[in-house]
């Protein structure tokens, strides 16, 4: 093993260049002499000339040999211009010096030399200080890669919460508030202007923090996540004119395009907490803004901190729950239209918790589908919508469709299509009793795995339903190259809410076209469509006219469970259209 890593250290200094500066041709000589079996050499005659084979040699040359008395430029004004070269000032310097000459070594110190080797040389000596100075300067490198994010120059994550750390305990009668900057879709930025135009934007909010902010409140700042930026800094009042002055600028650059930022803030921090904690709180500030399409400021509360001792409670309450069988699946029947007769329904969990009673799946579904949780839920879901089915066909002789959801995290796992299966499998059902709805918002994350995994589950007979369809990502092109057997309209073309002033007939005439349109799509596809958030008698009458097949929702039933459900397909033939004309959910 000792052999082992001699050789590689060998073969790691071989791999080094060194550029010699000095007039005499002797001095390069001997140099050359010592240096040539472990390293690269290149040769220079005075600093002007060095100064050119530098840039020729960017990021190439690991040391250099810089003697101080030479013509055209000397060695003292060679690391005075190296100095402000970004190509340059990082390389080390070593000058070579006549012994006592000790003011020459200040300078140079001054100047930025890294060591000094003496004339007359010694060999030993002067390959023990190159090989040293060398190693130095790379772990020095390795250090600042480490510290540093690449791409914006700011603090790395791992170093700014060492650092915060610091900072609070060493400065004790201050108070400090933690900042986090989120770009709204900044995945959505990358697909638009490319991965170099994205950074550039990212580069640029780094200046402001490094900058501007800086010299307003005297923090550090670094680059967390791809798009997430945090920052410590002295505690002030007011945030939201203050960041709006400081990132005027930024939202004024022509090279920026229409990009939206969301800030969160904590101000006057626990002292006692990690730092990695309190940034973790301030996330879920700007987590809660997603979506909102303008400059957005919102502060961390005791509000939302209770808000996360109640996710945090549910998070480690589900393994039990799920043990314990507190979940429970629903069913919402699918209607032909305009006969309001049984031909399908949606399996929907509900988690009857002993301390807070009946839990609709909003209060619990985004939490876990945020930290990964979701997939227990949705495969106990799955597993007992395919135990129910095989029970209600060994009683009935036969059942509808029944669709169940896969989670936009589950979407992309590689295992979801066999577990899937073989539950089916397991149950012994034909395939295509069970739906599979995928929602829209999939299709941002990756869209061309996305198709090959619908392509997968479609070749295995299932029916693959789009959820959610027009609730804001769709375009022509992504409907085109997706394969997909039914359109699920999203429900908020239903609601005839009124929409910035407008009156309740112009809105309702607007998400007519909206929905012809779709309608038209659907037509092209040559799939079926259905309709979510059915209310009224008027929207089925609507739905009808625009050739709509299919309805959902509380005009026909709300979501029940297995036993109720029943009713339903013991006669499959009756019309699920209520006497009252309305049926809207409280």
């Amino acid at each position: 093993m000792g052999d082992q890593k001699k050789a590689a250290d060998k073969l790691y200094d071989i791999r080094r260049t060194i550029l010699v500066v000095d007039d005499e041709e002797v001095n390069r000589e001997l140099l050359k002499k010592y240096l040539r079996d472990d390293y690269e050499l290149l040769f220079a005659c005075n600093g002007l000339e060095a100064l050119k084979i530098c840039h020729e040699n960017a990021g190439r040359i690991a040391l250099i040999m810089l003697d101080l008395v030479m013509p055209v430029m000397d060695g003292y004004e060679f690391m005075e211009v190296a100095g402000k070269e970004p190509d340059i000032s990082p390389i080390p310097i070593i000058v070579n010096t006549v012994k006592d000459m000790e003011e020459d070594e200040i300078h140079a110190l001054r100047l930025g030399a890294s060591d000094f080797v003496t004339k007359p040389y010694s060999p030993e000596i002067m390959k023990l200080r190159v090989s040293r100075t060398i190693s130095q300067a790379d772990s020095e490198s390795i250090i600042s890669r480490l510290e540093r994010d690449t791409v914006t120059g700011l603090y790395s994550e791992n170093f700014f919460f060492s650092y915060a750390d610091r900072l609070k305990m060493e400065y004790p009668e201050d108070s400090w508030d933690v900042l986090c900057v989120d770009i709204e879709n900044y995945h959505l930025v990358i697909d638009m202007y490319g991965k170099e135009e994205a950074e550039n934007i990212l580069r640029a909010i780094a200046e402001i923090l490094r900058d501007d902010m800086w010299n307003s409140g005297a923090g550090i700042a670094c680059r967390s996540d791809s798009d997430l930026f945090f920052m410590i800094l002295p505690h002030r009042n007011d945030y939201k004119t203050f960041l709006r002055k400081v990132f005027s600028s930024f939202e004024s650059r022509p090279d920026i395009h229409h990009v939206i930022l969301h800030f969160g803030i904590y101000q006057n921090i626990d002292r006692e907490e990690h730092i990695e904690k309190t940034c973790d709180k301030v996330i879920s500030t700007v987590y809660k803004t997603r979506g909102v399409s303008s400059f957005c400021v919102t502060y961390y509360d005791k509000k939302m901190r209770d808000e996360l001792m109640e996710r945090q409670i549910l998070i480690e309450e589900l393994p039990g729950a799920l043990r314990d069988k507190q979940f429970e699946v629903y069913y919402q029947p699918k209607c032909s239209l305009p006969d309001g007769k049984l031909v399908g329904a949606e399996a929907l969990v509900r988690w009857n918790n002993p301390e807070r009673g009946f839990m609709p799946p909003d209060s619990f579904i985004p939490l876990f589908e945020k930290n990964g949780q979701i997939y227990q839920v949705d495969k106990f879901v799955w597993e007992e919508t395919c135990r129910q089915i095989r029970e209600w066909i060994d009683r009935f002789g036969s059942c509808v469709p029944i669709s169940v959801n896969i989670s936009r995290t589950d979407v992309y796992d590689p295992k979801m299509p066999d577990v899937i299966s073989e539950f089916v499998k397991k149950y012994d059902l034909d395939i295509k009793q069970l739906h599979l709805e995928i929602t829209e918002s999939a299709y941002m994350r990756d869209p061309s795995q996305l198709v090959k995994i619908v392509e997968n589950l479609r070749n295995r007979g299932f029916v693959v339903e789009m959820d959610d369809f027009g609730s804001g990502y769709s375009s022509l092109n992504m409907i085109a190259g997706l394969p997909i057997d039914i359109l699920k309209l999203d429900m908020r073309f239903l609601r005839d809410d009124k929409d910035g002033g407008k009156s309740k007939d112009t809105v309702n005439s607007e998400k007519s076209v909206l929905l012809r349109s779709i309608m038209d799509i659907a037509d092209w596809k040559k799939v079926p469509a259905i309709a979510e958030g059915v209310e009224t008698k008027d929207q089925v009458g609507m739905l009808t006219d625009l050739k709509c097949g299919y309805g959902q929702g509380y005009f026909f039933s709300r979501p029940v469970p297995a036993r109720e459900f029943e009713k339903f397909l013991e006669d499959p033939e009756r019309s699920l259209i209520p006497e009252t004309e309305n049926c809207r959910k409280n």
